[in-house]
């Protein structure tokens, strides 16, 4: 089960974090953005099929909507929920909440064709 082995991992990862926050604790920050950069290489082979299936599903919707604006919706909200809890991680949740508000609008941002497109729809329904 690959949960086990991500799980001992984390611990693994944290016992080096909480060590180096002992010794020095610039290191700790490093440790942590390593690991969980590790984390996301690790994860890659699990996400893999899911980006695949995305794929799929937006060639063979091509035309009928905006397959592409929820994709990358998500994957901004993935980064953004990553950085922030980096900055949380160091201290910085003033940083972190910036961050989560710049996220935030630039999915916002991004699905305002869809949004557009939508209240045409409503509108040519009601009229």
């Amino acid at each position: 089960m690959d949960i086990i082995k991500y799980c001992l991992i984390a611990l693994g990862a944290l016992s080096v974090i909480l060590l180096l926050k002992e010794i020095k604790k610039e290191y700790a920050l490093y440790a942590m953005i390593a690991a969980g950069l590790l984390f996301i290489g690790i994860c890659a082979k699990d996400i893999a099929p899911i980006f695949a299936y995305m794929e799929e599903l937006t060639e063979r919707t091509k035309g009928y909507g905006k397959t592409d604006v929820i994709l990358k919706g998500a994957a901004s909200a993935v980064i953004t929920a990553f950085t922030c809890e980096i900055c949380k991680d160091a201290g910085e949740s003033g940083l972190a909440s910036k961050v989560n508000l710049c996220g935030k609008a630039a999915v916002l941002a991004m699905s305002l064709p869809l949004l557009k497109e939508l209240t045409a729809i409503a509108l040519g329904i009601l009229n």
